[in-house]
This record gives structure tokens, C-alpha cells and sequence, in this order.
């Protein structure tokens, strides 16, 4: 990356690709922020890019900048959705909750089953004082997505007040086993992957990982991935004829399942 960034230092993709970097390797970074910026600079009709920066502008706390951005993305293309809930997560984060408020109440009639805004919601609530409320709209959001970290982390928190002891327990347990999931995604994913990118067997767990997550579709994709260097891998073969037979798509299961026992 940085050999490519030298022999064409204004490549626009070498920028945002170098900015990703950063983002995945320590998080949110003045380096990212630096790169998104330069491209932006090169080509400013990049909103994909301009998305990148204000999340980076939120994940570093300045929000003031990812308030601006955000706008800016809204005004160029008011239903980026993506940046209507960006948008309220700044709002809050500012101390603007009625602002916040207005936009996610508007954001949900369109979207009621929305994660971030469901858990954007509880957090207004929470700061209100309003845990039963909160876990209303938490437990609706993890009715979409049962292993969501951040969802069942602030619901451990509101149940926790409740003293429901047999709850918390569970939820104990659930949030501890979605984190190790997570650890070895990251470690997967940053670590051993970087070392050998095409192997199969570690593309097969990183979608054995994301399955268990609930990740179906991303579980699909790296399935997909383990294929393309062992074309004969039985692990994602059977992943692959899971996923669609999950979809219904009985024609692509069992083209999968056709390569099963085949080498």
C-alpha cells in the first residue's frame, strides 16, 4: 500500500484504501482522517468517501466535523439513510436529543426495523432515564439480529438495573460468547489472513465465525472465498448449500451440493 501511495501519491483508490487500512488496523485514526480528506480534495463528488470521513469525524469525537459531513452528504442526496442515522448519532453525542429524536422518529416510520436507529433510540432513552423503554427498542433490534455486540451490551446494561437475575445471567453469557466470536474473527481476519490470504481453511472459520453471528450472507461470501483457492473445500461446500437452501433456492443448493464428496 504505502509502495503504491509513493509511485502515484494522488491515486484516489491507493488514498481510501490506505484510509480502510488504518481504520482496520488501530480504529479510527488521524492518518484515515488525513486520506479521506486528500481524496475528497481530488475528487469531492466521492459521497462514498465523504461517508468514510464522518464516521471517522464520529468514531474520534469530533462531532462538530461529522455533523457538517453528514449534512453535506444530505444535502447532495437526502435519503442516505445511512447518513440520517449518522446524522442523529451526532445530534445525541452533541447533547441534541430532541434534533436526534425528530430524526430517527422519521427515520423509523420509514425503517421500524432499523438497528442502528432502534439502538440509537435507547440511547435517548437511557440518557432520559427510561430503561424499560430502552430495552423496547433493543429487544425489538435484536429480534432482526440476535448477535449484535453493541445491542446486547447496552441491554445487559438496562437489565442490569432490573435486578433480574436469571436475564442477566443469560445475557452474561450471550455477550461473552458473541465477544470471543469477535476475537477470533479479529484475530482471523487481522493476523492470519495477512500472513496467508488465500488460505482456504482460514477463509472456511472466518465464515464459520460470521454464520454463527448470524452473518449469513457474509458467512456466504467468505464460503465463496475458500472456494476460490480449494474449489473441493467440503466445509463451505456444505456452508454454501445451508445458505441457499436457507434462501430457498433450491436450484443453487444443490449445485453446491453436487461438489460434495468430489475430490
Amino acid at each position: 500500500m504505502r509502495r503504491w501511495r509513493r509511485i502515484d501519491p494522488n491515486n484516489i483508490q491507493a488514498l481510501v484504501c490506505e484510509g480502510w487500512f488504518w481504520e482496520q488496523a488501530a480504529g479510527p485514526t488521524l492518518e484515515a482522517e488525513e486520506n479521506y480528506i486528500r481524496a475528497l480534495e481530488l475528487d469531492p463528488e466521492r459521497d462514498d468517501i465523504r461517508f468514510r470521513l464522518a464516521l471517522t469525524y464520529l468514531r474520534l469525537q469530533n462531532q462538530k466535523k461529522a455533523i457538517r459531513c453528514f449534512k453535506e452528504l444530505l444535502q447532495r442526496d437526502p435519503h442516505n439513510d445511512a447518513a440520517r442515522v449518522g446524522l442523529a448519532t451526532a445530534y445525541r453525542e452533541v447533547g441534541q436529543g430532541e434534533e436526534s429524536r425528530a430524526i430517527l422518529n422519521d427515520f423509523l416510520q420509514e425503517h421500524p426495523n432499523s438497528i442502528p436507529a432502534l439502538r440509537q433510540m435507547a440511547h435517548l432513552a437511557v440518557e432520559e432515564g427510561k430503561f424499560a423503554k430502552a430495552e423496547e427498542f433493543l429487544r425489538k433490534a435484536l429480534k432482526q439480529e440476535p448477535n449484535d455486540y453493541q445491542t446486547l451490551h447496552l441491554l445487559f446494561s438496562c437489565v442490569s438495573r432490573s435486578g433480574n437475575k436469571a436475564e442477566i445471567r443469560e445475557l452474561s453469557r450471550h455477550l461473552e460468547r458473541v465477544r470471543w466470536v469477535e476475537r477470533q474473527l479479529n484475530d482471523l481476519i487481522r493476523v492470519k489472513l495477512r500472513a496467508q490470504p488465500k488460505d482456504p481453511d482460514l477463509r472456511y472459520q472466518v465464515g464459520v465465525l460470521y454464520e454463527e453471528l448470524g452473518s449469513e450472507t457474509q458467512a456466504s461470501e467468505w464460503y465463496v472465498r475458500a472456494l476460490q483457492t480449494d474449489p473441493h473445500h467440503q466445509g463451505a461446500l456444505k456452508g454454501l448449500v445451508r445458505y441457499h437452501e436457507k434462501k430457498g433456492d433450491n436450484d443453487k443448493a444443490e449445485e453446491f451440493r453436487a461438489g460434495l464428496f468430489k475430490r
